[in-house]
């Protein structure tokens, strides 16, 4: 018949009679132990003596476990995980926090126009508006975004770099077409005034 009995760790465990005295090791914390006799009210397993090495400390299987990181989702690039992997936990939320993610996060993504190559470094916003300063060589690649967690591919023509340069485009354009118009009105005004003066020379008197 099993018997209830605790681990030095507080975890409750069963045990058959016949096993009492015997050595056994917790399947929770990896405690070992003697398993007490079914008559200890108490319930509480003593640990054996241990053998330790004076010049090796002492390490309980208890203390220091540590959990694997989780694995960025499959939409992420790796440039995005890379750089979550360096991120204060989601709980740790401030000012200073969103700095460092955003740091840390510095260039994940970027994106160029077809056959254009650059070095500089682009501003690309996230779908939710933050603006992420990007290298060149993450054009369309899955990252996200280290504020809002949205995951997204940056293209170049979504940059500031580019709305900017469509804007000096379209004021050059802009400008030529003025200076056309601009010339053409010097060119016909010159016309009529030459057609005036031409009247007035060869007017009959």
């Amino acid at each position: 018949m099993p018997f209830p009995f605790f681990c030095p760790q507080g975890h409750i465990l069963e045990a058959e009679i016949d096993q009492a005295g015997q050595a056994a090791a917790c399947p929770f914390c990896g405690t070992e132990m003697l398993i007490p006799p079914p008559g200890n009210r108490k319930w509480q397993a003593e640990s054996p003596p241990r053998v330790t090495d004076p010049s090796q400390p002492y390490h309980d299987p208890a203390i220091g476990a540590t959990s694997s990181l989780e694995i960025a989702p499959d939409g992420v690039g790796e440039g995005a995980a890379a750089g979550i992997s360096g991120l204060a936990s989601t709980g740790e939320t401030g000012p200073e926090v969103l700095a460092g993610e955003q740091s840390a996060f510095a260039g994940i993504a970027t994106g160029l126009s077809i056959g254009e190559t650059t070095d500089e470094v682009l501003h690309i916003p996230c779908p939710h508006g933050h603006v992420l300063e990007t290298p060149p060589d993450m054009l369309g690649m899955p990252v996200m975004c280290p504020i809002c967690r949205t995951t997204f591919e940056p293209q170049y023509e979504l940059s500031q770099e580019y709305r900017q340069k469509r804007e000096e485009m379209a004021a050059r354009a802009s400008e030529r077409a003025a200076r056309f118009w601009l010339n053409l009105a010097i060119g016909a005004a010159i016309l009529v005034l030459g057609g005036l003066i031409m009247l007035i020379v060869f007017a009959p008197r």
